[in-house]
């Protein structure tokens, strides 16, 4: 599997991100995950890295409703 296919797995991460944030770390978007050095592993891992996270725990429940589940 490319980086670029496993980026574009993830929620709301389509092709134009997902080769944005490649380009813009001169990783080529076909390189096969395994064949990451750790350099690009490490480079890769920080831009994608949260920069603010919220606890799980001030986040509120999601509210359900039958099979439909809305977030509050």
């Amino acid at each position: 599997m490319s980086i670029l296919e496993l980026l574009m797995s993830q929620r709301r991460w389509g092709r134009t991100r997902s080769r944005r944030i490649l380009l813009g770390l001169g990783i080529p978007e076909n390189k096969r995950i395994g064949t990451l050095t750790d350099r690009q592993r490490a480079a890769l891992a920080a831009v994608l890295e949260p920069q603010h996270s919220t606890p799980m725990q001030s986040m509120p429940a999601p509210r359900v409703s039958g099979e439909l589940v809305y977030a509050s």
